[in-house]
């Protein structure tokens, strides 16, 4: 587009109306990956009814010289040449050129080998707000997908994306929770027991609210990616979130991904994601969706006080308040929404909502919430979000269970005289957080 160029208001809603819901670019370096890559996108693309777009990177050797040639080609507007590649003109940068003209929402590639081919999908996630998905493939026979699943927004998009992989070809499927017993085992292995319960718990959770159904299976173990090679079986299909961003960027090798890739026969997929951003806790819980010092007899009692605290900080309309804490009452009789830990995460994905709304309440004295006597939470993070965008409040999800894993913080928000020290208790986390990832 040239500075020239003006669109008016109708042209702009045109464009939009005509533009397809879903776009998947397929990443083709050599000739035999594009058959096994089309499998993949046409299994993904089949439930949101995606255009499926492909880039030929064609590489020829001529003697001692050596050229390369690129082409974008989709079904519907036929093949079209990009520019030759030249040693200022990188992969990456052919596919940002794509995304400005042609932009998609997922990149499926072969999964590359070094570690300076991986960081360009990496960065690609990052600079164009969009979905990678890394194809090791296998002639293997696939049976069941198999996700092994740690939480955060690449673990999460994962199971998303194994559970269409599943239901288009018909394979079993399970989730993967490992977790290190720590040296106090054998001494507490009742507590032990009880934190697995939790964490299956907390893993139903995230299923739940992205409507996917899968068993969760929690497992003993020390090192991750030895723990998954040694659960899986022949005839499964591998679905992994990658690891953190700067490892993804500069050592991908030394990654779980990476290393399960490699101990392994069957095929294994890495989804890397830079969608469902984490908000930071104190973008959902202000002074005016925290309150503090509550008390309730009751789940559905504590359930309403919140849901009309929402009404009187306008965070909900009041036309819609009964229509919320049915819908958040009705997800609480499908299974208790209790992680341990004193906490719970009620939550409701509503049609025509707009946005991610949060409300936090403190009950020193505690409120029934789990199956047991003795699992009261005593601080209920209720959580609201569009039916149709229920990804925007899987990443805040992960925020929260590891920001309740801490003693200190569960001792302090007790002891939190007004909203205003549970907002500075939540900054200081986040503030942490972010010095860690500099």
């Amino acid at each position: 587009m040239t500075p020239s160029t003006i669109y008016s208001r109708e042209d702009v809603q045109t464009s939009v109306a005509m533009a397809p819901a879903y776009r998947i670019l397929l990443v083709v370096t050599e000739p035999p990956q594009e058959q096994y890559l089309r499998e993949y996108a046409n299994a993904l693309a089949r439930p949101q009814s995606a255009e499926i777009g492909v880039f030929r990177l064609h590489q020829h050797r001529n003697g001692s010289s050596a050229s390369c040639r690129a082409e974008f080609y989709t079904e519907d507007c036929g093949g079209m040449t990009v520019p030759e590649l030249t040693s200022r003109m990188s992969l990456r940068e052919h596919i940002m050129e794509i995304a400005e003209s042609w932009p998609f929402d997922m990149l499926i590639a072969d999964w590359p080998d070094a570690d300076p081919d991986m960081s360009i999908f990496a960065h690609i996630v990052k600079d164009i707000d969009t979905i990678v998905v890394l194809v090791r493939h296998s002639q293997r026979m696939v049976r069941r997908v198999l996700v092994p699943a740690g939480g955060g927004a690449h673990a999460l998009e994962g199971i998303r994306i194994a559970d269409v992989l599943a239901k288009a070809w018909s394979l079993d499927r399970q989730v993967l929770r490992i977790i290190h017993p720590g040296p106090e085992f054998w001494e507490r292995r009742a507590d032990l027991k009880r934190r697995c319960r939790h964490i299956r718990n907390a893993t139903l959770l995230y299923l739940d609210v992205a409507e996917v159904e899968m068993p969760v299976k929690v497992r003993l173990g020390g090192d991750v990616a030895d723990e998954i090679i040694c659960h899986s079986r022949l005839g499964d299909l591998i679905v992994i979130g990658g690891s953190s961003q700067w490892l993804m960027e500069n050592h991908a090798s030394a990654s779980i991904p990476s290393r399960v890739a490699s101990g392994v026969s069957g095929p294994v997929l890495m989804v890397l994601t830079n969608r469902g951003r984490p908000s930071a806790l104190t973008d959902v819980f202000w002074d005016r969706t925290v309150a503090v010092d509550l008390t309730a007899e009751s789940k559905e009692q504590a359930i309403e006080m919140l849901v009309d605290a929402l009404v009187d900080a306008r965070q909900v309309p009041l036309a819609r308040r009964d229509e919320v804490i049915a819908a958040v009452m009705r997800r609480e009789r499908c299974g208790a929404t209790y992680i341990g830990h004193g906490t719970a995460i009620p939550h409701a994905a509503l049609c025509g909502f707009r946005g991610l709304v949060g409300m936090l309440g403190v009950f020193p004295d505690g409120v029934p919430f789990g199956k047991a006597e003795d699992e009261g939470a005593k601080f209920l993070f209720l959580l609201l979000t569009p039916k149709e965008s229920y990804e925007v409040y899987l990443p805040i999800l992960a925020r929260i269970a590891r920001f309740m894993n801490e003693p200190d913080h569960r001792r302090q928000l007790t002891q939190a005289a007004t909203s205003a020290d549970v907002v500075a208790l939540l900054g200081q986390a986040e503030q942490e957080w972010a010095n860690e990832r500099d």
